[in-house]
């Protein structure tokens, strides 16, 4: 496990760079997904796919599958890693929605606080996903996906039971020494009357 980022590693820049790319498509998809519609020149009709929610979907997933994939690296369990990676990617499906913004500064509409909150959350887990993905690439290495706290039960179970096994796994190379096992109390009062006799 890669403890901090290899500040060495010349790919870091790059796949920031392209990370950025793919978080401002997901501030519109609907509209990365008209224009690069456009620039296919392809047409409603003749379209494959007719629906900016493609973009949301995979971004998401792949946002998920990369924190499942360096959260397995960082020697987390699997109930772990595909709790963060859940996780992660229901974010990724909140901060890549496309959210008619225009709504929001229209005071007729009985959507517009709805909108408005929709909008706020959606900068709030793109903000926060923007800064998983800094703090991985730049600073902290794979201990951001370790420390990275997670809502799902299952999940922090087996992240409090971790440091006992991992010190179980420690000392399994070492040798042990025997112990003596305590008998039950029904068990000890009859063992003294044969240890008296």
């Amino acid at each position: 496990m890669r403890e901090t980022p290899n500040k060495d590693d010349p790919w870091r820049f790059p796949a920031m760079a392209l990370w950025l790319l793919l978080f401002v498509a997901g501030i519109e998809p609907n509209l990365i997904f008209f224009q690069l519609r456009a620039l296919a020149d392809i047409s409603t009709y003749n379209a494959l796919l007719n629906s900016h929610h493609l973009i949301t979907l995979a971004l998401a997933g792949y946002l998920g599958v990369f924190v499942w994939g360096r959260s397995r690296e960082a020697g987390l369990p699997s109930a772990s890693a595909e709790a963060r990676a859940v996780q992660i990617g229901a974010l990724g499906l909140l901060a890549f929605l496309a959210v008619p913004f225009e709504q929001a500064l229209d005071f007729d509409s009985p959507f517009q606080r709805l909108v408005i909150a929709v909008a706020v959350a959606k900068i709030a887990a793109w903000c926060y996903l923007l800064s998983v993905l800094l703090r991985y690439y730049f600073f902290s290495g794979h201990r951001v996906f370790v420390r990275m706290a997670t809502l799902f039960p299952s999940a922090r179970k087996d992240s409090r039971d971790e440091p006992a096994r991992e010190a179980l796994e420690e000392d399994a190379g070492a040798p042990r020494r025997p112990q003596a096992l305590a008998a039950p109390p029904e068990n000890a009062a009859e063992r003294e009357k044969d240890a008296a006799l």
